[in-house]
């Protein structure tokens, strides 16, 4: 066993009339624990310079990094001094900036806003380790590493400097100022210096950006003002694993961020009533504005540093396919490829089925073309430009890496090997982490089979089968239930037909076939039965009446559910997609989700969503269960080449 402990130095800066950084003494040791011994290894400890522990200032404004260098007013120095009596590991420590405290009446300044160098001092030899580097970059990642090697003792001095960037803009009125001077006064920063360590020899990994450069360069589109963005087929050596999710690379930004959208669809929804995807001063858009921004969101992992909250996503109308003028801009977080982007990256590529983008499927882009359609993707590659808004296709998410994330791993960007990154979950402690701690996306097996998790909630685990329920090879086709309502099928009436239901089937033939360990696993959960027809919010699944965006944060859950361990995915959800091998080779997949009275939705073998006879129609599944909280994980790392293996 490990033992981790932590120093901290605090660092608190109230603006305009105080700035104090304040440093507090600390020490801790690294033990390693066995059968009947404890064995400590070393000390590290952390001092500041000459007893300083703290700066006062007044009247901080924003200043360029020239500027603030010039001064030492707006430093602390730290020595990091290890003594390592083991002989055979290194001491490894990371630097590491987090949030402070919070100021009551006062609100913080933007990450983006606070600029930081490091400066590492060993002997005579200073090196600048943090250049003027943004806090959203770097906020609660490592921003240096070292190491106290093995039966040695060693100082090393640090300088931090800390200050507003020259960005920011104050005036007395709003216009076009960052802030105005009474909303200034009334902002702060605080954040804390942590110094982790273990035994590891690890090293910091290059930024991701920098390695993409080199690696991606032949294909790499010429700079478009904004971006250079990745074209060329399939082969393409452009995936990331982030979040429990496989994306691809689709442009180097020259911020330094990187744009990415996921491998497959996530989730099958209508667009909205109409093409506008968000008024930000009405509050009303798309569904998918919502989805991508409230439901998909919140499966990211440390977004608020990983991801760029602010961009700003080009969702002008227009028919053409060249970069269009940014007169519709929309910030936010998550968002869709424009009929550009996704254009340009199959440049050079033979065409547009060989695009690294063409997944097989219909999916969403952002680019409407008139008051009743948007852009989107046939299954086959083509562009379409006449989907209505209240048809349902697939949704790709794309996000904005932060300038500066960095790699963690050795990664080549191959669909085996994708980059890895720093700032994302890190990888169990097997046979001690429960499966509930993971996060949704992550791969799981299940009596054998591959699965992956949906969501956790109380404790309780959602998976779904991350491919169709098959006999062998080939996907079984059953029909869903004898009325819309899954777990509607009366076995005292059905008899021998029972088994061609698949709410009859799931819940009893194919649940005694499980492994009794597995078994052992399963709980009840409720699986909503809300309608879903064309163009209304996909809310109205789980929710009684929520067709606008207005009333969705009001939902109140519909009765109409079913109880069991046993059911489907639900229009709306995550996964609730196709994740075959594309159109030549999938099937058609039932979904828990009505369509109305006598019809229930289907995701089609090209993607969308269509409506079938419960009762005659007979379509492949996924199936989908609830996990108990006691479940937990025995070996692998969630990815799907080495999918967690459970236990309870």
């Amino acid at each position: 066993m490990k033992f981790r402990k932590i120093l901290m130095i605090m660092i608190i800066i109230i603006i305009v009339t105080l700035i104090t950084i304040g440093i507090s003494y600390a020490i801790f040791t690294y033990s390693k624990t066995g059968d009947v011994q404890q064995l400590v290894v070393g000390n590290v400890y952390m001092k500041f310079k000459e007893g300083k522990d703290s700066i006062n200032l007044t009247n901080m404004f924003p200043e360029t990094a020239e500027d603030a260098r010039k001064r030492d007013d707006n430093t602390i120095t730290f020595t990091i001094e290890g003594l390592n009596t083991t002989t055979d590991k290194d001491i490894y420590y990371e630097i590491k900036l987090l949030y402070g405290d919070n100021f009551e009446g006062k609100t913080r300044f933007k990450d983006k806003e606070l600029k930081f160098d490091l400066i590492e001092k060993v002997g005579d030899e200073s090196k600048l380790v943090l250049d003027a580097v943004n806090y959203n970059t770097i906020n609660d990642t490592k921003i240096w590493v070292n190491t106290i090697n093995r039966d040695s003792e060693t100082e090393i001095s640090y300088q931090l400097r800390m200050w507003i960037s020259d960005d920011v803009t104050v005036s007395d009125t709003s216009q076009q100022a960052s802030y105005t001077t009474s909303e200034y006064i009334n902002k702060y920063a605080s954040v804390k210096i942590g110094v982790y360590g273990d035994f590891q020899e690890k090293k910091i990994f290059p930024q991701l950006y920098d390695v993409l450069e080199t690696n991606l360069a032949s294909n790499l589109l010429e700079d478009d003002g904004d971006a250079r963005i990745v074209s060329g087929s399939s082969d393409i050596n452009n995936y990331v694993w982030y979040s429990g999710k496989l994306w691809r690379i689709i442009a180097l930004n020259n911020d330094g961020s990187i744009k990415l959208v996921t491998e497959n669809n996530m989730t099958n929804i209508s667009w909205g009533s109409s093409t506008t995807y968000f008024n930000k001063e009405t509050k009303t858009g798309s569904y998918i504005y919502q989805w991508l921004n409230e439901d998909f969101l919140d499966t990211l992992v440390n977004s608020e540093n990983m991801v760029m909250t602010d961009y700003k996503w080009n969702v002008t109308q227009t028919s053409a396919t060249t970069k269009p003028s940014n007169d519709i801009l929309v910030e936010a977080p998550v968002g869709l490829l424009s009929a550009y982007e996704y254009t340009a990256s199959y440049s050079k590529a033979s065409s547009n089925a060989q695009g690294y983008l063409n997944n097989g499927y219909y999916w969403w882009l952002s680019t409407p073309v008139s008051q009743t359609n948007v852009r989107a993707v046939y299954y086959n590659g083509t562009l379409n430009s006449r989907n209505s808004t209240t048809n349902a296709a697939g949704v790709r998410p794309s996000i904005n890496l932060a300038a500066g994330v960095r790699l963690n791993g050795d990664g080549d960007g191959s669909v085996d090997r994708p980059y890895r990154l720093e700032g994302d979950i890190k990888a169990p402690t097997t046979n001690a982490t429960m499966l509930n701690k993971r996060i949704n996306g992550e791969y799981l097996y299940f009596d054998k089979e591959l699965y992956r998790i949906v969501s956790i909630e109380n404790g309780i685990t959602k998976i779904v089968k991350a491919d169709y329920l098959k006999d062998a090879t080939t996907p079984v086709n059953k029909k869903f239930a004898s009325t819309i309502s899954y777990g509607s099928t009366d076995s005292s009436t059905c008899g021998e037909e029972c088994d061609n239901y698949w709410d009859q089937y799931l819940n009893n033939s194919w649940k005694s076939s499980l492994d009794d360990d597995y078994k052992k696993m399963l709980v009840e959960g409720v699986w909503y039965l809300g309608i879903y027809p064309n163009g209304v919010s996909y809310k109205n699944t789980i929710c009684e009446e929520s067709n606008t965006l207005q009333t969705i944060e009001k939902c109140k859950k519909t009765t109409s559910i079913f109880r069991g361990a046993i059911g489907l995915g639900r229009v709306g959800e995550i996964f609730t997609s196709q994740v075959g091998g594309g159109y030549n080779n999938s099937t058609n997949l039932w979904t828990i989700t009505p369509f109305d009275d006598t019809r229930v939705l289907r995701v089609n073998n090209d993607g969308r969503l269509i409506y079938s006879n419960p009762s005659s129609a007979s379509h492949a599944i996924r199936p989908s269960m609830y996990l108990s909280s006691n479940v937990f994980i025995t070996d692998g790392d969630g990815t799907k080449n080495n999918a967690f293996k459970i236990s309870i």
